[in-house]
């Protein structure tokens, strides 16, 4: 039992004695961080003493200039004349001068419109209610519905059938200055 107690008493003592070391180690520490705040102090007192320097007042908005923009004879800026195809001819007081087959003016163009013909595929059809719808993907991947009636391709494109295997279409290509040819089209189905 008495040696029980011996190496308690001892291991106390040490623990006691580590504890008072640490405890001036880290009083040693403390004072050595502890700075005077002297140059913080000149700062200050100098940066009150400097005279104050004038801040240039910030510069007048400009009004910016109106633009009233008229409609006769401009394209619309809204529409994206790079996914409806080529501009269509019109004389100089506005009026389109071709007699024969042309673009409808002012249509709005459909989705599948942005795309060239030949990088849309058919990959399949379905019928409701008597009706036969087309599936096209574009190049992007995203499969659309359509049917007669529909516009497509870059060229006035307008779906004059949908079977099976194919989507047929009338494009409109420029044939000489305010005229157009219409030109039969098809996508078929792909097999692959």
């Amino acid at each position: 039992m008495m040696n029980l107690n011996i190496s308690l008493h001892k291991h106390q003592s040490m623990t006691l004695v580590r504890n008072s070391l640490l405890l001036v180690l880290t009083g040693m520490l403390l004072a050595g961080c502890v700075k005077s705040n002297d140059d913080l102090s000149r700062f200050i007192q100098e940066t009150k003493a400097r005279q104050p320097v004038a801040i240039e007042p910030l510069p007048k908005d400009k009004t910016p200039e109106r633009f009233v923009y008229i409609v006769d004879n401009l394209r619309d800026p809204f529409l994206n004349t790079s996914s409806v195809g080529p501009d269509i001819p019109v004389a100089a007081n506005g009026d389109e001068v071709s007699d024969g087959p042309r673009p409808i003016p002012n249509r709005p163009p459909e989705i599948l419109e942005a795309f060239e013909l030949d990088s849309l595929d058919m990959v399949g059809t379905f019928l409701v209610e008597g009706v036969n719808y087309g599936l096209i993907e574009d190049p992007d991947g995203v499969i659309l519905r359509v049917r007669v009636g529909n516009y497509i391709g870059r060229n006035h494109g307008r779906i004059t059938a949908v079977s099976d295997s194919r989507v047929e279409l009338v494009e409109l290509m420029p044939d000489g200055p305010n005229k157009w040819e219409e030109v039969q089209s098809q996508i078929a189905l792909d097999d692959g």
